[in-house]
């Protein structure tokens, strides 16, 4: 029986161990199915679908697990085995390739047809403090490194395996946690922050190898906000930051300003999930090469810094500017965003480039549809593509 089976055997006679208590059960869940289509490259997709039960045993404690309940892709096919986080991102989602040569064939090579428990952990909630135990979802900041943001429209997430305590009183927090790596090594997280009514500013700090530091700040007014976060690598030098910034304006359509831009050193990428455009530096995009074993140039001086997928596709190496404008419409449902980007990579000293247009359609948090498209300019080549996007939260 797989190992995800056999937890989940122990699981359910678990919540039904305290007959005589209030247990309760809720169920949510999310489904997305993406298609993109590159001009010279290839068609691809994913799909998954995703069951997240939480069982609350006595009020302040809670077991919570999630079920990838159609198709994930095999992550040891997608990228080697790589130490530089507390914990690597794992993809979401069953892939599919079809390749647009002389004929359209389907490559299923990469689908896994059994349930997979990719969660499983267990919550102590109290007044100050929270005490977790398990496999959870981590993010932290604006997701460079840690990324569990809006699960329904990403395509990784990261997990950490720990044993973690939560304290929090009026501005102030603290989180100490105690990490489980791979080969049961032990590697030390902590982070803590101070948040007032429109502005808030966190740390982290983790050993692995090496030391690294990570700083977060936020500061939001009634038309515009901020967000900045800023990486150092203490012992191994790398150095990366990120802003992303918007403010509102009152003429035409009341549009909203929206920029990002940033910075990373060639030993540092950005978690998969951060993505500046559509096209320039999107691992679902590049990831076809990447699923063929694609090698960092970098694994040998580097091994203990870059994941050996980041070249392909993460932002590594590169300085980005990249603004938009983002008009709404029927009281924010639909929203039409274009947008530039421009990049430098370093170290090839080139100049790439890319416009896009994104219309999206929201109802709440249950539906999101999202089409995409636009033309690019990298590696002295203009192509084009387009991707549709669509997610159902319950």
């Amino acid at each position: 029986m797989p190992i995800s089976l056999r937890i989940l055997f122990y699981f359910v006679p678990l919540v039904f161990s305290f007959g005589g208590k209030a247990v309760t059960v809720d169920w949510s869940g999310w489904s997305r199915g993406e298609t993109y289509y590159q001009g010279d490259v290839q068609f691809h997709g994913t799909f998954y679908f995703a069951l997240k039960p939480t069982v609350q045993v006595i009020d302040g404690l809670t077991v919570s697990a999630r079920l990838d309940a159609v198709h994930r892709q095999k992550a040891d096919e997608l990228f080697k085995k790589s130490s530089w986080l507390n914990s690597d991102p794992e993809p979401q989602g069953g892939l599919f390739l079809l390749h647009s040569e002389k004929s359209f064939k389907t490559d299923w090579s990469l689908f896994q047809h059994n349930i997979s428990l990719s969660q499983f952990y267990i919550t102590w909630q109290g007044e100050f403090a929270r005490f977790q135990l398990g496999k959870a979802p981590y993010h932290f900041g604006m997701g460079l490194t840690y990324s569990a943001d809006t699960p329904s429209l990403s395509n990784w997430v990261s997990h950490v395996t720990w044993l973690s305590l939560y304290l929090k009183y009026n501005r102030f927090y603290f989180h100490p946690a105690v990490v489980v790596r791979e080969e049961n090594r032990l590697a030390p997280l902590l982070a803590g922050g101070i948040s007032g009514e429109s502005w808030k500013v966190e740390g982290l700090y983790r050993h692995e190898k090496f030391h690294r530091v990570e700083l977060f700040g936020q500061y939001e007014k009634d038309f515009w906000d901020t967000k900045l976060s800023v990486s150092y690598g203490v012992s191994k030098a790398h150095l990366a930051a990120a802003l992303e910034a918007g403010v509102n304006l009152w003429f035409l359509l009341k549009p909203r300003v929206e920029l990002k831009a940033g910075y990373a050193s060639k030993n540092f990428s950005f978690h998969p999930n951060y993505n500046v455009g559509l096209f320039l530096w999107n691992y679902l995009i590049t990831a076809p090469s990447c699923f063929k074993g694609t090698e960092s140039s970098t694994e040998e001086e580097d091994n203990s810094l870059s994941p050996l997928w980041v070249e392909e596709g993460c932002i590594n190496n590169v300085v980005y500017f990249a603004p938009r404008l983002v008009f709404s419409f029927w009281e924010e449902t639909v929203k039409v965003a274009p947008q530039f980007v421009a990049g430098f990579q370093i170290s090839e000293k080139r100049f790439d480039y890319e416009m896009n247009l994104e219309v999206k359609y929201s109802l709440e948090s249950f539906l999101t549809f999202r089409v995409q498209g636009g033309l690019f300019y990298e590696k002295k080549k203009t192509n084009f593509g387009f991707l549709t996007q669509a997610a159902v939260e319950f």
